[in-house]
């Protein structure tokens, strides 16, 4: 007899549709799950798109599940990270990654950083974007059937379809020797379920000071926000704090430094 399956991996919709009208099952899905597969607790390991799709029944014992790719952190052997976002469902992180939501906080001097906390349970909220970090290459997300509820004050939104950046966005990746939130320019392309920093830096605190903490004081690896170029400007003020499109007459805050413009 055929063995048991605790998981399948499809690579695309087309093999797992039964065409509408048709009779015959050949090759379908349902014939992937016949007999013994429905008897296991399995998993349906399928790309990000094809969640929850609506011609697709899975048995009450079958769950959806999507993997994700980590990237190594150069600076640290065996430390591998990447975000995600979706608004349509919740996920538990599985094979040893946990999931962080990020908030803004002010510190004891006057600073400010990015608090990243673990989710309850590893379950990443439907509409929240995390950092997900780990000890491997390979995420392995499964479709929850709970209902999380969502971090208050997270910073870490992000698009189920591929999107532009807004203004004052931020992304995770490798640059000035470290891995970090670096500046990413307004309007260009941000792909489908990535995750983003939106921070908005107040005259006089430029992004590049906002430092990153792991509550869980597991984390080593990313250390701190940074703009892509320590001379971009972030943003333009007046001395009433107004932000302002170009520079004009008088006083302007760039950079958290007065510029006189005559």
């Amino acid at each position: 007899g055929c063995d048991k399956l605790t998981s399948i991996e499809i690579a695309n919709i087309e093999s797992m549709v039964v065409e509408e009208g048709s009779t015959g099952r050949e090759n379908s899905f349902h014939d992937m799950l016949a007999g013994t597969a429905m008897e296991t607790n399995g998993v349906i390991i399928a790309p990000i798109e094809m969640m929850g799709d609506t011609r697709i029944t899975l048995p009450s014992n079958w769950q959806w599940a999507t993997k994700l790719k980590a990237n190594e952190d150069p600076d640290n052997d065996g430390n591998f990270y990447t975000t995600f976002f979706d608004s349509r469902f919740d996920y538990k992180v599985e094979n040893g990654f946990k999931a962080y939501t990020g908030i803004i906080t002010n510190t004891e001097d006057d600073e400010r950083e990015l608090r990243l906390t673990a989710t309850p349970n590893k379950i990443i909220p439907k509409g929240d974007g995390v950092i997900i970090h780990g000890g491997s290459g390979e995420v392995l997300l499964t479709v929850s059937n709970g209902s999380a509820e969502r971090v208050d004050g997270n910073v870490l939104p992000g698009s189920d379809t591929d999107t532009t950046a807004p203004d004052f966005c931020y992304i995770l990746s490798y640059g000035q020797q470290r891995l970090g939130f670096y500046k990413y320019e307004e309007g260009k392309a941000l792909s489908a379920h990535k995750a983003y920093l939106t921070y908005e830096p107040v005259p006089g605190v430029l992004a590049k000071a906002l430092r990153m903490v792991f509550v869980d004081d597991e984390v080593d690896g990313i250390e701190s926000i940074s703009s892509d170029s320590a001379n971009s400007p972030i943003g333009i003020y007046s001395v009433s704090g107004v932000r302002l499109n170009k520079l004009q007459k008088g006083i302007n805050i760039v950079n958290g430094k007065k510029v006189l413009v005559k």
